[in-house]
């Protein structure tokens, strides 16, 4: 991980809240998209934080990358990546 001008990343700053069911629906489906690659956010760090979210009741799905950069992973992988957007949005009930 890094840090942009010596301030914290975003999604390590704001980590813990999406866990926060007094800030966001613990019944929302959730997938975690990541990669062992990534520079800016560090991938146990997603593991944990998607463990975190499971053990407070919320559905999760997640996938993992193994050789991606940030944010590159409808580049590297998109049919892997929108299968896994299309099952989050089945099983959302959405339609």
């Amino acid at each position: 991980r890094i840090n942009i001008l010596g301030l914290s990343m975003l999604a390590n700053a704001t980590g813990g809240k999406i866990n926060d069911v007094r800030l966001v629906d613990g019944n929302a489906k959730r997938l975690y998209i990541y990669s062992t690659a990534d520079a800016l956010v560090g991938w146990k760090d997603v593991e944990k934080h998607a463990e975190v979210a499971r053990k407070n009741g919320t559905e999760v799905m997640t996938m993992r990358e193994e050789g991606t950069k940030h944010v590159q992973h409808v580049v590297t992988d998109g049919e892997r990546y929108w299968k896994m957007v299309g099952e989050l949005w089945e099983n959302s009930g959405r339609k």
